[in-house]
């Protein structure tokens, strides 16, 4: 077998296989947006959780004229979780909308990558 035939065939299945790659590359930018957004929905529930827990701890310690070192740390927490996960949810949920609106870019994109990574 020459190299001829054999890119002849190389050939031949890059362009029978391409098709498969770009609807299994379709369908992950797909599944990629429907994680993006149910990963923002778990940040968002995490920020009511934590702002919750703020408001809590904030009337406890502007209450109480005896606190501990503790409540101030608890406090602390409290807030640096909340804008984490606030941070967090809007990330997400962008990133999962532009994954749905166009998963066709995100296709190509994943495909380029690939192609420049083999290099």
């Amino acid at each position: 077998m020459e190299w001829k035939d054999i890119a002849l065939e190389l050939a031949q299945l890059v362009q029978n296989a391409s098709q498969h790659l770009w609807m299994i590359g379709v369908r992950e930018s797909i599944s990629v947006g429907i994680q993006s957004l149910i990963g923002s929905a778990i940040c968002m529930v995490l920020f009511i959780f934590f702002y919750r827990g703020l408001r809590t701890y904030w009337k406890r310690y502007n209450d109480d004229a005896l606190y501990s070192d503790l409540d101030g740390l608890i406090l602390c927490f409290a807030v640096a979780f909340s804008v984490i996960s606030f941070v967090a949810s809007i990330a997400f949920l962008f990133q999962g909308i532009a994954n749905l609106a166009n998963p066709e870019y995100y296709a190509v994109r994943h495909l380029l990558r690939l192609v420049e990574y083999a290099k």
